[in-house]
């Protein structure tokens, strides 16, 4: 199973440059303090892993967590390109490169500015909004080994992307109307047990976030309530929702029940990967 990673540049930029000296540098290892602040930035990723586009770009986005060492700051994210798909991360009180030796490094967002550690996953329950389905997602990024000759970073997603799509089956004429849950969901950390998902403007397709987790065998997982009837998804099997991965259900709805089309298993923006075998449930 493939998760979504989104590689980021971190580069040293000098400010001082012609003030650095052969003694500064005479162990070529050792970095005069203070000089080499380190600065992020993106290198034409396609699809960032941000809450302001949950597909994209950092438009909305003004600053992430970064910790290097035990310290916490809070770093600004400077958007550029014709879709911000590109940013520059710095900061007015910055990490400093003080040799060049690899460095660890973490980053995540959100963050509360006034507890600077990493969040629990906890999404909305009501992600009928785009706002609030973006505001469920939560990025990480986590290196032992950021080298000061070429620094990257790798950003994934923390929540479990699931989007369903219904398509008319025997005797359903039309979609109109319907409204879509899914349950069946670990409460842990106050996240819901049901997510009412985002309704995409193209045609009948929905999306919602999730932490991590197992859909139990049984349990009543996605429901379609259409012209006051409501009709039900319940899996024979367990259902592992990973970190970073996209679960793609076609939902076949009959006037006498769900029929399950197929599921593919994909990263964050792969169309498909891997196949379920479907099965039909009333």
């Amino acid at each position: 199973m493939k998760t979504s990673r989104h590689i980021f540049m971190l580069s040293a930029v000098v400010l001082a440059l012609a003030a650095c000296t052969q003694n500064d540098l005479a162990d070529g290892n050792n970095l005069p303090e203070g000089e080499y602040p380190l600065v992020i930035e993106t290198t034409g990723v396609k699809d960032v892993a941000s809450r302001a586009t949950v597909n994209g770009n950092w438009e909305g986005v003004t600053d992430v967590a970064l910790q290097v060492g035990a310290e916490v700051k809070t770093y600004t994210v400077s958007a550029s390109g014709a879709n911000k798909e590109n940013a520059m991360l710095s900061s007015t009180a910055p990490f400093y490169w003080t040799s060049r030796e690899n460095i660890t490094v973490t980053a995540w967002w959100p963050y509360n500015a006034a507890d600077l550690s990493m969040p629990e996953v906890k999404v909305k329950a009501d992600q009928s909004s785009l706002e609030n389905f973006k505001s469920s997602d939560y990025i990480y990024a986590h290196s032992d080994a950021v080298e000061f000759e070429r620094p990257t970073l790798e950003f994934t997603h923390r929540t479990a992307r699931i989007t369903v799509a219904l398509v008319c089956g025997t005797g359903v004429t039309s979609l109109d109307g319907a409204a879509v849950s899914l349950n069946g969901f670990n409460t842990i950390h106050e996240n819901p047990a049901s997510v009412t998902p985002y309704k995409v403007s193209d045609g009948f397709t929905y999306d919602a976030l999730v932490a991590p987790q197992t859909i139990a065998q049984g349990t009543t997982f996605i429901t379609v309530t259409l012209n006051g009837t409501t009709y039900s998804y319940v899996p024979d099997a367990a259902i592992e929702l990973a970190a970073g991965s996209r679960y793609n259900y076609t939902v076949k709805v009959n006037a006498k029940g769900l029929e399950l089309e197929g599921c593919t298993i994909t990263d964050w923006t792969t169309k498909v990967n891997e196949t379920i075998d479907a099965e039909i449930t009333n």
